[in-house]
């Protein structure tokens, strides 16, 4: 009976042992490639609008939607936000006026288009292989940030840009 108590002891202490030193097995499987498709990126503003580019008939008719204009009374929201003299321009036309002129029909992605931010003035500097990148590498995309624009997002035939080693 006590061997076989200092047996189970033992064997108990051995597999405690055996568990708290923690062994694993891992599974490494390398491949080699010699391209690798690079990401795309995608560059949005936060500010959905460049206010330099809204211009009057803009405030009248889009601007209670976007949160610019009083639906109500077409006056100016949040005035402290703006430059005053952006303000005082504003002032000096009848925004209620010219919201009830006769309505073109103004489609609201080339609004957002025109007067949300331009991807020239978005990148600053943008190198692909040592060469300068040109806008007509990035695709434009409405988001709910506005204008997006994407680099190496892959035009109708499917080409990407690859590479070859990290960083380059």
């Amino acid at each position: 009976l006590l061997l076989s108590l200092g047996l189970m002891s033992f064997e108990c202490m051995e597999s405690l042992i055996y568990y708290f030193e923690f062994h694993h097995v891992t599974k490494v499987e390398l491949q080699y490639t010699n391209n690798m498709t690079f990401p795309a990126v995608t560059i949005c503003n936060m500010n959905k609008y460049r206010r330099t580019a809204l211009e009057i008939r803009d405030l009248a008719t889009v601007g209670p939607f976007i949160g610019i204009v009083d639906a109500e009374t077409y006056a100016l929201q949040n005035e402290h936000l703006y430059p005053k003299a952006w303000v005082d321009w504003v002032k000096n036309h009848d925004l209620k006026a010219e919201s009830k002129m006769k309505k073109d029909n103004r489609d609201f992605s080339n609004f957002v288009k025109r007067v949300g931010h331009q991807v020239d003035h978005m990148i600053v500097n943008c190198e692909w292989r040592g060469r300068k990148c040109d806008k007509s590498q990035f695709s434009h995309t409405f988001t709910h940030l506005g204008n997006c624009y994407t680099f190496n997002r892959g035009s109708l035939d499917g080409k990407v840009y690859t590479s070859s080693k990290p960083g380059e």
